[in-house]
Parts: structure tokens; sequence; C-alpha cells
């Protein structure tokens, strides 16, 4: 298996899509420096790999020369992240879900982590199949963010789509209801607080921004 820095090298090979930056900041990945700036007690590299993520522990060099140590999340998979605003006859339809890593339960919309082999709309059809049971068309990209830019990159397409025969599996990834509300419903929802899922909210505002509503 390695150590922490050997399977973080690893991960700099397989995915050197992970250590790109846009900014100043360079990511280091010389082995020498990372293992002079890592001990026991502040450990540097890749401390832990899940199913759905990796936590690193990076050294950043700043823009003016400084190094830093930074905490992030990745995603293990090279897909991208996705959700979907689905629309019904009746409504919009929305998912209430049970999320331990919040501590409570959430009204949202279907969503789901990157699939390595599939692209985004690919991805989002899936999810919704597994998270609605429903017949889907007409998928819309609104287009992308990232949802907490503090401690992940990782990107997140948003979809609207069509939909009819929605019969989710009550249980299935903590679902425990859904519903279908008007627009005016859903925003007052919002407003009132009900609806407080931070991609949730993200994908709605796109969702807006394309459909040119308020």
């Amino acid at each position: 298996m390695g150590d922490c820095i050997d399977r973080y090298l690893h991960l700099v090979a397989a995915r050197p899509d992970l250590f790109e930056s846009e900014g100043g900041f360079a990511y280091v990945t010389d082995e020498a420096r990372l293992r002079e700036r890592s001990s026991a007690e502040a450990p540097l590299g890749a401390l832990y790999e899940g199913a759905y993520h990796y936590l690193l522990v990076d050294l950043i060099q700043m823009s003016d020369g400084s190094l830093l140590r930074y905490e992030r999340f990745v995603q293990r998979a090279a897909g991208r992240g996705v959700v979907v605003v689905p629309e019904s006859d009746a409504g919009i339809v929305l998912l209430q879900q049970e999320r331990p890593s919040a501590g409570g339960v959430f009204w949202g919309f279907p969503r789901g982590f990157g699939e390595d082999g599939l692209s985004a709309h690919e991805n989002a059809r899936k999810e919704l199949t597994e998270e609605l049971a429903c017949t889907a068309w007409d998928f819309v990209e609104l287009g992308s963010f990232v949802a907490d830019s503090g401690v992940t990159g990782d990107r997140v397409v948003a979809f609207s789509c069509s939909v009819s025969d929605v019969a989710p599996k009550t249980g299935y990834e903590g679902t425990l209801a859904w519903r279908a509300v008007p627009y005016e419903e859903l925003r007052g929802m919002v407003q009132a607080g009900a609806i407080d899922d931070g991609m949730t909210l993200a994908a709605l505002r796109l969702y807006e921004a394309a459909k040119g509503l308020a």
C-alpha cells in the first residue's frame, strides 16, 4: 500500500488534473520536499481513500513563495458529479432524504457523484433512473459549479429534464418521501428555509437563469 506520500505521488501520476492550478500558487509534488515537511503529527499526502473520495493534505507554494498545508477532498472518479432539476406535469420534483453528513433531513433535487466512463449527461440520466425510477427526456445542461471551493474543487454539472411516471423507492439512499411542486411554491420553500441544501440551491439558480426567471 505504501505510505501517505507514496499514495499521493501515485495519484499525481494517475490524475494530473487534480494538481493543476489556474492561479499563482502551485501544488508541491517533489517527493523530497514533501517528506521534509511531513511528520507523524502533521502528515502530508493522501491520508484516506474511500469509495467516493480521497482526503489529501497538500503542500502549497503560494504566489508570494510561502508554503501552506491545505486539506481537501477530491472525488475518486474522474467523471463529473451531477444534479438534476426534474420537471413533471405536476411541478418540479423534490426528494426528501436523510443526510448523515449534515445530521439532518433535506429536501432537494436528485444528484450523484461522478462515474468513470460516463459523460455528465449519461450520469444525469442514470441518477434519475435510480433515484426517481421514472421516464426522463429532454435533458438540458444548465451550467456547472463548485459546491464548496474551500474544501473541494469537484465541479458539478446541473441539468433540467422532463419526467413522468415518478415512483421513487422509499429507503433508497435515505429517501423518505417525494413531492412535485409548482415553481412559485418551490421559491416559497426556499424563502422559508425549508430548502437549504447547497447543491439544490445552486442548481435552482442556474435553472432560473436559463429560464429567465427572477
